[in-house]
């Protein structure tokens, strides 16, 4: 008995954050609708209340205490912090990619354009690379001294240290059910399904840019079955710490 989670400090837990959720999604009855609830700035909006970077008196909350310490983004109310990413997945009628014609403008657009990252299904990952399209009129890319895409330089540097890493071991320090919340780890989700992620760390203006690229493209469309958005919060508030699924 003394293992079994206390029913009461559990249902003051998931009540609040189900009511706050539901508040959210309350008046969404079109896609458009869906759109409208998870973009908007306004107070209790979804941006709002899992992605807010400032306190009760509008101060800048801090990133990261520490270079190893996570700081204050990504809390909710008060006492929750979320744990990796906020993963968007959806099912459709079929697997074959899908999207809708996008001119990038910022390094985010870029880099979600060129991994086609939510417009092929998990298992086209997985059997041949994302398709890379054109950048349209974006001209924010920066060269390096060599005269080397910054993009391209990043990947290259990114396969080298995976490469250095290989050789290495490293334990699953994660429990299993947030496995779902860490981009690299495939088999998570359904190899039919398609998905995206939102990230705590960055600021609420890169994830809102984020939101409007897939807006954009029509992540959502008649062909969509089944939506879901998936994360996990850390809460301390109630004794021992308690690890929350939110969808």
């Amino acid at each position: 008995a003394r293992l079994h989670e206390d029913i009461t400090n559990v249902f003051f837990l998931e009540s609040t954050l189900r009511m706050r959720t539901d508040n959210i999604f309350n008046d969404v009855n079109t896609v458009e609708d869906l759109w409208d609830a998870l973009t908007s700035k306004e107070y209790n909006s979804f941006l709002d209340v899992f992605f807010h970077q400032t306190d009760i008196f509008g101060n800048p909350q801090v990133r990261n205490l520490t270079q190893e310490v996570f700081g204050d983004w990504g809390m909710v109310e008060s006492y929750n912090q979320i744990q990796g990413a906020v993963r968007v997945f959806q099912t459709r009628k079929d697997s074959v990619d899908y999207n809708t014609k996008y001119t990038c403008n910022s390094k985010i657009s870029c880099e979600l354009c060129r991994m086609n990252e939510g417009f092929q299904s998990i298992r086209m990952f997985s059997s041949r690379p994302p398709v890379n399209p054109d950048c349209g009129t974006w001209k924010g890319r920066r060269l390096t001294e060599s005269g080397q895409e910054e993009e391209e330089a990043e990947i290259i540097a990114f396969e080298t240290s995976n490469e250095t890493r290989s050789v290495e071991r490293r334990l699953h320090i994660q429990r299993p059910e947030l496995r779902t919340s860490f981009p690299a780890n495939e088999n998570a989700d359904p190899k039919d399904g398609f998905r995206f992620w939102l990230f705590p760390s960055e600021t609420q203006d890169q994830v809102l840019e984020r939101l409007n690229y897939f807006r954009s493209r029509n992540f959502i469309d008649k062909d969509t079955q089944l939506l879901q958005i998936r994360m996990y919060l850390m809460n301390v508030e109630l004794g021992r710490n308690r690890l929350e699924e939110l969808s």
